[in-house]
């Protein structure tokens, strides 16, 4: 049998493939009850097609204005946007995961690398592979200062394709298209080692990678070979699930976690257990579809806007409390939090509290203040030393007490509400609360980072 390669075999299906038959693009909200959509990446239609997870119908293509030219995969961030690989235009794109809305560009990859697979990190570092150059670029979470994870040729790879995955052992997992094999990356050390052997079990054309339920073994497409592979993380084994397939590439569960298999140019599922292909989920050129590369199960509580990524990471929340001496506030062991992660994500064992600095209130009458922090201690956080005048941000029932009773008088709960800069500090201020008990008081400045 002859070996083609995957650029090959890519010209050779762009000549002899027929027009497919194209169905009307409904509303990506078309009426349905499904769970999910199913996207699936065309690389001769240079574009992404939506389909009902549940029924295989056509609803609507991802992009409207002939930016994506060579599909290939397409991933939810960590800010829940859609970014897609246009392989021929080097270039990542993103897309709202709700509505599909084009966000921009997200990376534009150098010349010669032809950019197939993407990834993230745990961190959001975003990993991108090149067939081209034959290596694996690392960027930050901005898609920004890109360096080389996997340098070209490493450990033998040849091709690396678009199943490119961050798997759950912690390494990252590079398919060798034209290699025939799978290397890993351990992103802690920056080494790589092959994980499998050129040819190991038949395997040729490398492509997808889908890390199973367990966590524990990775599912493999091998194009050429036409292979399902099922591969465990700690020992290396490989078992070969199915073969005989129709040049397998994408690879995903579906709405049920049954496995999903682009096999030719249609969307099938397949059993886990015996590798046995079951119903056609997208039929063969169902909406224009043309050279299937990746699939990937949208589901609806996924269907999320992309988060706003210039609304986090500068707020800052500073706490502490005191007692009342005089007409004056000292607090004198203000603390950060830091650390944690936002919604169902938080976790207080991931909250780190640290001594901050000082900060004074003293107030000089029933709606004015006078406020300064000092921050320059050893144990401190380093902010340095300031103040300005506060004044209440509104006036309430607890001023009109005060200035019923006058000033000096003994009972200060007056001062609990929140006290501002004015106009020149809108975005920064502080909450008070007091205790009369004891005159315990509590205080939050909600306030930014620092740019020293």
């Amino acid at each position: 049998m002859i070996q083609m390669s995957r650029t090959t075999f890519q010209r050779f299906a762009r000549a002899v493939l027929t027009t497919l038959l194209a169905t009307a693009a409904l509303d990506a909200s078309a009426q349905s009850s499904c769970g999910g959509k199913l996207l699936v990446s065309g690389y001769f239609s240079n574009n992404v097609h939506i389909y009902d997870a549940c029924t295989g119908a056509h609803l609507r293509n991802l992009d409207t204005a002939n930016r994506i030219n060579g599909a290939q995969a397409i991933r939810l961030g960590p800010d829940g946007a859609l970014h897609l690989v246009s392989e021929n235009t080097s270039r990542i794109l993103r897309y709202r995961a709700d509505n599909f809305e084009f966000l921009g560009e997200f990376i534009a990859v150098a010349n010669g690398t032809a950019p197939t697979g993407l990834t993230f990190g745990p961190g959001g570092e975003v990993y991108v592979g090149g067939y081209s150059s034959d290596d694996v670029k690392r960027y930050d979470a901005n898609g920004k200062n890109p360096t080389r994870a996997v340098t070209a040729n490493a450990s033998g790879v040849n091709g690396p394709d678009n199943g490119l995955l961050y798997a759950p052992d912690g390494k990252l997992y590079v398919p060798g298209y034209d290699s025939n094999s799978i290397i890993r990356l351990d992103p802690a050390t920056g080494a790589t080692s092959v994980a499998i052997a050129a040819q190991a079990n038949g395997l040729r054309g490398s492509r997808g990678i889908l890390a199973d339920r367990d966590n524990q073994h990775l599912w493999i497409t091998g194009e050429l070979s036409g292979q399902l592979l099922k591969y465990n993380m700690a020992s290396g084994s490989v078992q070969v699930v199915a073969s005989g397939l129709n040049r397998p590439t994408g690879i995903e569960y579906g709405l049920n976690n049954e496995l999903l298999l682009i096999t030719g140019e249609a969307v099938r599922s397949v059993n886990p257990a015996t590798g046995a292909l079951g119903n056609t989920i997208v039929p063969t050129g169902t909406g224009g579809l043309n050279g299937p590369t990746f699939v990937l199960l949208l589901r609806n509580e996924q269907a999320k806007p992309p988060i706003d990524t210039a609304q986090v990471g500068s707020q800052y929340w500073l706490t502490g409390a005191t007692t009342m001496s005089g007409n004056a506030l000292d607090f004198g062991d203000m603390q950060s939090a830091t650390g944690a992660l936002f919604g169902t994500s938080f976790a207080a064992t991931d909250v780190q509290r640290k001594r901050w600095g000082r900060m004074r209130i003293e107030f000089t009458s029933c709606t004015t203040a006078n406020f300064t922090w000092q921050s320059d201690e050893t144990n401190s956080a380093g902010f340095g030393n300031g103040g300005y005048a506060l004044s209440r941000i509104v006036n309430n029932e607890a001023t009109a007490r005060c200035q019923q009773q006058g000033f000096a008088a003994a009972d200060k709960s007056w001062i609990v509400g929140t006290w501002w800069g004015g106009e020149s500090r809108s975005g920064e201020g502080i909450l008070i609360d007091h205790r009369a008990s004891d005159g315990l008081t509590f205080a939050a400045w909600f306030t930014f980072r620092t740019t020293r």
